[in-house]
């Protein structure tokens, strides 16, 4: 697992996987005064996962990607 591990840590630009912590800090500031003119937004804490840079350091790049058929 240690190896599988290491693979997903190195697609994210913050350089690890993202823990409790990550999702609890984002959730406070959503729920604090500073975040009272937030409307609607979309908060994707993911250490830059999902950045289209990032997928070009992964095998996801590789991929084939399905598209619906139209």
């Amino acid at each position: 697992m240690g190896d599988a591990r290491q693979s997903m840590e190195r697609t994210i630009p913050g350089g690890r996987l993202g823990t409790v912590d990550d999702i609890g800090h984002a959730a406070v500031y959503l729920a604090s005064a500073e975040a009272s003119f937030v409307t609607g937004q979309a908060l994707i804490v993911d250490g830059g996962q999902v950045l289209p840079e990032s997928l070009d350091q992964s095998d996801l790049a590789r991929a084939p990607i399905e598209r619906p058929a139209q």
